[in-house]
């Protein structure tokens, strides 16, 4: 999401004279190298085409959300507080699996820390806290755009994080997670209480997108740049290495494209900028969701997903694309044994022989714990208002509407098929770096007619072995009769 909001503001907003954007080290690359490779990535193609020089608007802030004060130098701290006017908090850690102590430092001081330098700021028209619509699911099935008080205390927690160990922390953690379903939900519902509480006389925004997928539209049809949410899922199915899934299927999930949510955020802070100053000084909620509007099961997903993947095949398939859904966890076990631990480790050996370097067995161990991850997710269904969200588009001149598109009322079933092509396409060129042109297709689509062959020789070879086993079982135990 961070590199798209940079994208659409020096692209669409002409007006913005700088961008101050914070960044760390990482992993020994300096924050300087980070910049520079960034702007390097496909999404910011259309503006180097178009404007190149309006990247000389971006200026580097070395900090640290992790850190305490965001790990600002005093010199960058005094150009902050006297020359921003708006602030996106968009930076989290979005893994599952983080460490308590971890997540409430980056996800939940730093949200603290963004106040407390937001209150300094003389001329601050408003602030994006960037939530997740997941945030306050653990006790309601309709979450309405509002705060939501936690039912623990934000700066317990803090302090907690700040002078106890890993070790002990992960002992309290699951009494202290309870109804949780990870540490990332946790600490996003303790930010929003930071939030809500720190925010008397500043101008907020507190932002819920659902699960955020590639662009629609905007810059690029079908950008993406990682294998979160259901990306990987679909890639896995199509490329014919996923072959059953944890979930059920008749579960509606929430999902909204980048260039969407973006727009919406945009077009929020301008709408709370606005009526702030016309003393209207309520926090502003906006549950930026689309699951009412367009309500796709993981089953219709998943079956029209596969059947997409079939026109448009991947070029590197490694079997014919087959998903069996299970609600079942007894059943899902079954068949991870059969279709990804055994059946992947013939498939191992043969690749092995070819001299590639790809391990199933590794990615069938990632997609089994990643799949209980988000089983929580994967087995409930929640209620989203977004009233507000709805209505973005009806605030915004035409004009304006052209320029930041949010498409409330477009969406369709039709729209979701198309939203499944451009994400099918886009994982071909970004993720796995396919050139996409008719001839490489037709070349793939002639490998799936071999895959389906030989594999519905393997399904019969199979059926008829086990029909074989019972038939030799039956007449042994008639001879011993």
């Amino acid at each position: 999401m961070g590199k798209v909001l940079l994208e659409k503001l020096l692209r669409s907003c002409t007006g913005i004279r700088t961008i101050y954007l914070l960044m760390r080290e990482k992993k020994g690359v300096s924050e300087a190298d980070r910049l520079k490779e960034m702007v390097k990535n496909p999404v910011f193609d259309r503006l180097r085409a178009e404007s190149p020089k309006i990247l000389n608007k971006i200026k580097m802030i070395c900090g640290n959300c992790e850190s305490p004060g965001l790990g600002l130098s005093e010199t960058d701290r005094f150009i902050l507080q006297n020359n921003v006017n708006i602030i996106f908090h968009v930076a989290a850690s979005v893994r599952f699996d983080d460490s308590l102590k971890k997540a409430i430092l980056m996800n939940t001081r730093a949200t603290r820390e963004v106040l407390n330098l937001a209150k300094k700021m003389v001329n601050l028209d408003v602030l994006v806290h960037v939530s997740t619509s997941y945030a306050n699911t653990y006790h309601k099935k309709i979450i309405d755009e509002i705060p939501y008080p936690s039912r623990v205390d934000w700066r317990l927690m803090i302090k907690m994080a700040e002078n106890l160990d890993d070790s002990t922390i992960n002992i309290l953690q699951p009494k202290i997670l309870e109804n949780y379903p990870n540490t990332y939900t946790f600490t996003k519902a303790l930010s929003e209480d930071i939030v809500s509480e720190e925010s008397e006389n500043l101008p907020i925004v507190i932002f819920r997108p659902s699960i955020v997928t590639g662009a629609y539209a905007e810059p690029i049809e079908g950008w993406i740049d990682n294998f979160n949410g259901p990306t990987g899922m679909l890639l896995g199915g199509g490329l014919g290495i996923l072959h059953t899934v944890y979930v059920d299927e008749n579960v509606i999930p929430d999902f909204i494209p980048v260039d969407t949510a973006i727009n919406a955020m945009i077009i929020s802070s301008w709408y709370q900028a606005l009526a702030f100053r016309e003393q209207d000084r309520k926090s502003l909620v906006i549950n930026a969701c689309t699951s009412n509007m367009t309500p796709v099961s993981y089953h219709s997903l998943l079956e029209n997903s596969l059947k997409v993947a079939k026109i448009f095949p991947f070029y590197r398939m490694i079997w014919y694309p087959f998903v069996l859904i299970t609600s079942n966890k007894f059943i899902y076990n079954i068949n991870v044994l059969l279709f990804h631990i055994i059946f992947g480790a013939i498939l191992d050996i043969l690749i092995r022989l070819k001299g590639e370097k790809l391990s199933l067995m590794k990615i069938y161990r990632k997609a089994y714990f990643a799949n209980n991850a988000v089983s929580y997710f994967m087995f409930n269904e929640w209620r989203f208002k977004n009233g507000y969200f709805s209505s973005l588009d009806k605030v915004i001149s035409k004009e304006d509407l052209k320029i930041f598109p949010v498409m409330m009322n477009q969406l369709s079933y039709e729209k979701t098929i198309k939203e499944i092509v451009v994400d099918l396409f886009g994982m071909k060129k970004y993720l796995l770096k396919e050139e996409v042109n008719s001839k490489k297709i037709q070349q793939a689509r002639t490998n799936l007619q071999r895959l389906f062959i030989l594999h519905c020789a393997v399904i019969s070879i199979i059926f008829l072995s086990i029909i074989l086993i019972l038939w030799i079982c039956r007449n042994r135990y008639q001879i011993l009769m």
